[in-house]
């Protein structure tokens, strides 16, 4: 089982890649605004974390939300491609951030 620190130590490069892409704090993430930008990004952390290995409830702790919104958010990468392209282009860039830190 991970600790806390092991946990904030998955889920930290991945706020720092978020926020320099957007400027979204793990504040932002997790409040209740629905703003187009900020709900990409929201959806992002959540499946950055999961292919992490972090679970989706402490993913919805994180982000102030349920951990059935986690699942809502990693099920809409499967269908998002045709729908949403701008949501992969962030993605892309969010990923390319990480590997600038590591």
């Amino acid at each position: 089982m991970k600790t806390e620190t092991g946990m904030k130590m998955i889920y930290t490069p991945i706020i720092e890649a978020i926020f320099q892409v957007s400027g979204y704090t793990l504040d932002d993430l997790g409040c209740r605004s629905r703003r187009y930008p900020l709900v990409l990004f929201r959806k992002i952390f959540c499946l950055l974390c999961s292919e992490e290995g972090m679970n989706s409830g402490y993913i919805g702790d994180l982000i102030n939300r349920d951990h059935s919104t986690v699942i809502c958010a990693l099920k809409s990468f499967n269908a998002g491609e045709k729908f949403d392209p701008a949501l992969f282009r962030l993605l892309d860039k969010v990923k390319s951030k990480m590997h600038d830190f590591a």
